[in-house]
């Protein structure tokens, strides 16, 4: 965590504290380095005011605009304290001001605060201190020429050099995480410190004046690629103070400039400092992207090796050298298993020769070495095999020439016998189906030709029992001929329907499409049923005389509505009421048969359609069980369909669907 992450993380009342002590340090920093200032030049050397000021303005959240203000006024009273008259300490204070709300703005852009580890949020630090450095490069060098008091381009260049390095150097300190200030390489680290400050003595040294100072850059690379780039800040914090300081002592390389052009040598010294803090954040930042890809490759190699280690697939890559041989790179144990002809186990590193391979993989694999295509697959495993094995090859250029290999192999004698098992499996199921087709079929035809035999004995009994209820016969003959007759025509409807079921099934025979008048059709079928609805005292309402028409099959729609109204005739309760209506959209013609019965239970309402099935409210009512069954497979033949709607206790609503145009139907 950052000195920036905390300040942000702690009570409101701490945070405004922290700001208001950074703020009214800029007062006596500000005057230090006023009073600090070669005493022949008109600039200061070096500003780290500005970068308090930056950093109280960036962690100041929602009130920046009163930060801001304070270090307008703190800047004013650093400068009237170091003695510059009051126009030009208003000028240069707003210069600090205007800075500090830029670069914060910049580096806290979309709500996010900066931070090195991002090499986004660098290149945004970087443009920040631009930025920053260019605003207050122009405030000043406006201050200064207006005031009269020198060059304001070489001023305005200063003041840009001197802010930008001390935002540069002191910026990071608060930005950057406490864990790039710890190393584990103490002891390498004490001797990098020795280096540097040995160098430092030996470039600025008093009276030292040799042009020496690129020494340092070799120590603070070595420290840039072996330490965090917060020990850097560090050392290139130290390295800015021994520089601005050799000023007071005669020492160093700028020395001799200072004596004849001390605001030459400043600008020098300011533009050192802000390469040698340039150079440390730009290798900081390359060595903590290097050492994040590095943990990113590190751990991509653990869960590939992993994967490859503990696959149930065998892995195996070969690399051929530029002398020939045939090393392995890596392979795991399934593949040393599947693939190893003899010998020991292979190890990583040692030089195979084709022979070490399983036979069949020999011929592909010699012929992926010579170039002869870029992949390979196919079965290895011998036809006596144990086990079954199948194989991948590709062959590829690594980038440093080289040919790799990458042999996959995987053992599938499961997978294989388990194919074959459903195979065998799915042979027997059809065979199954087509026995239960047979038999169903047979079925079929003992039922059609029990049926057909039945029909021309009672034929005779219906006739003969008509004869004899023309006869003067005792009253109790006539009650069991009626017993006779009725039985009889029970029987002669179960059979017609068992009949019709057998023509469901065999659709073979073509029938004949016309136009047919429905409400036509409906009242034919209210006649033949008059009886049976007149006998149960029931109301049989049409609902709607709208005539329509419909392209179908008469002799179908007639059985679909006669077995659907005699199931509501049968169902109805006595003196109740059945309700006929039609529908006609652009398509679809649709007829509701509803009756007010006990309805039908909402488990019992899908197998209805069954054959022979009877619902538990059905128990008592005399019937076969395939009226609903016959109704449903003539509605489909006819390309529409026959439906319930029905709530237990509320009576029943068939539904007839049928197509306005029907092609012929094969029955």
């Amino acid at each position: 965590m950052s000195f920036v992450s905390w300040v942000h993380g702690a009570p409101d009342w701490l945070r405004d504290l922290l700001v208001a002590v950074l703020v009214l340090l800029t007062v006596p920093v500000g005057w230090a380095s006023i009073a600090l200032s070669p005493p022949d030049s008109s600039l200061a050397t070096w500003w780290p005011a500005a970068g308090f000021a930056v950093v109280a303005a960036t962690i100041a959240r929602g009130n920046r605009i009163g930060v801001v203000l304070a270090i307008l006024a703190v800047g004013m009273v650093a400068n009237l304290a170091a003695g510059r008259p009051l126009p030009v300490a208003i000028g240069f204070g707003a210069g600090n001001a205007l800075e500090a709300w830029v670069m914060s703005s910049i580096a806290t852009r979309g709500g996010r605060q900066v931070s090195i580890d991002r090499i986004g949020d660098a290149e945004r630090l970087f443009l920040a201190v631009v930025a920053g450095a260019v605003v207050t490069g122009v405030a000043f060098a406006a201050v200064v020429t207006f005031a009269d008091r020198g060059d304001g381009l070489s001023a305005g260049a200063a003041a840009a050099a001197s802010h930008g390095s001390a935002v540069l150097l002191l910026g990071p300190l608060a930005i950057l995480p406490r864990v790039s200030f710890r190393t584990d390489r103490v002891r390498e680290l004490a001797v990098q410190l020795v280096a540097l400050l040995g160098v430092l003595a030996l470039i600025f040294a008093p009276a030292q004046q040799l042009p020496v100072a690129f020494l340092v850059f070799p120590v603070i690379v070595w420290g840039s690629f072996r330490f965090g780039i917060g020990i850097l800040a560090l050392e290139t914090l130290v390295t800015t103070v021994v520089v601005t300081g050799s000023m007071f002592w005669n020492g160093g390389p700028f020395a001799p400039i200072f004596q004849t052009d001390p605001d030459f040598a400043v600008h020098l010294v300011q533009l050192y400092v802000v390469v040698i803090a340039t150079t440390t954040l730009i290798l900081g930042r390359a060595r903590a992207d290097w050492l994040r890809s590095a943990a990113i490759g590190r751990a991509r190699e653990v869960v590939l090796r992993s994967g490859i280690t503990g696959s149930t697939v065998g892995f195996v890559i070969l690399e051929r050298e530029a002398d020939g041989q045939l090393r392995l790179a890596a392979a795991n144990d399934v593949a040393d298993d599947l693939l190893h002809a003899a010998g020991d186990e292979w190890q990583a590193g040692e030089t195979l020769q084709l022979e070490q391979f399983a036979p069949p993989l020999i011929a592909p694999l010699a012929n992926l070495i010579a170039g002869n295509g870029e992949t390979w697959q196919g079965r290895i495993s011998e036809p006596d095999a144990d086990r079954i094995v199948d194989a991948s090859m590709t062959r590829v250029r690594s980038a440093r020439g080289t040919v790799v290999l990458t042999v996959q192999v995987e053992d599938v004698t499961t997978r294989e016998e388990a194919r074959l098992a459903n195979e065998r499996a799915l042979d027997n199921e059809r065979a199954t189906v087509e026995k239960l087709r047979e038999a169903n079929r047979q079925k079929d035809d003992f039922v059609s030709a029990v049926s057909h035999e039945l029909r021309t004995p009672l034929t005779s009994i219906v006739g003969f029992a008509d004869e004899l209820t023309h006869l003067d016969l005792p009253p109790e003959a006539h009650s069991y001929l009626e017993i006779i007759t009725r039985n009889a025509g029970r029987l002669n409807d179960l059979v017609e329907d068992l009949l019709e079921v057998g023509r469901l099934n065999s659709q073979t025979q073509l029938r004949a499409v016309e136009k047919l008048d429905v409400d036509a059709v409906i009242d034919g079928v209210l006649a033949d049923l008059h009886h049976a609805a007149a006998a149960r005292s029931l109301t049989v309402e049409r609902v709607g005389k709208e005539r329509t028409s419909v392209n179908s099959v008469r002799a179908d729609v007639t059985r679909i509505l006669v077995n659907l109204v005699s199931n509501a005739i049968k169902f109805s309760p006595e003196g109740g009421q059945i309700e006929i209506a039609v529908e006609r959209s652009a398509v679809h013609l649709q007829i509701r048969v509803r009756d007010n019965g006990p309805g039908i239970a909402a488990a019992d309402l899908d197998r209805v359609f069954e054959r022979f099935y009877r619902a538990s409210s059905a128990a008592t009512v005399p019937g076969s069980g395939l009226g609903l069954v016959i109704a449903r497979g003539l509605a489909e033949g006819l390309g529409g369909t026959v439906r319930l709607q029905s709530v237990e206790g509320a009576g029943t609503t068939a539904l007839l669907t049928l197509p306005l145009t029907a092609t012929k139907p094969r029955r």
